[in-house]
Formats: structure tokens, sequence, C-alpha cells
């Protein structure tokens, strides 16, 4: 999360000083979120174990 946040904190300051032009929709404050998802998708238990759809 922190290094999510630095970068943030950098491409903000960019923005700033107008070294990155246009708009920015920044993400700080919820790294937690990214990190979660990220970190969630390798479970096993998140893996379907067989089809909920049937063939019709």
């Amino acid at each position: 999360m922190r290094t999510i946040r630095d970068f943030e904190d950098r491409i903000h300051t960019e923005n700033t000083t107008g070294d990155i032009p246009g708009f920015l929709h920044l993400y700080a404050g919820q790294e937690a979120i990214a990190t979660g998802v990220s970190s969630s998708r390798c479970l096993p238990s998140c893996l379907p174990t067989r089809s909920l759809f049937r063939a019709t």
C-alpha cells in the first residue's frame, strides 16, 4: 500500500507543477481496496469449482 501511496503523491506533485498535464483522478486513501482485491484474486476459495450455468 505504501508503494501505491508514494506513486500517487509523486503523480500529484508532478501534475501540480505542470510536468504531467491534464486531469488526474487520484486514488489516495483507497489503497487498501486495491491491495485487498489484488491479493484475493489468487485464493483458491474464489475459484469456481463447477459451472453455475447449465447448457440447454
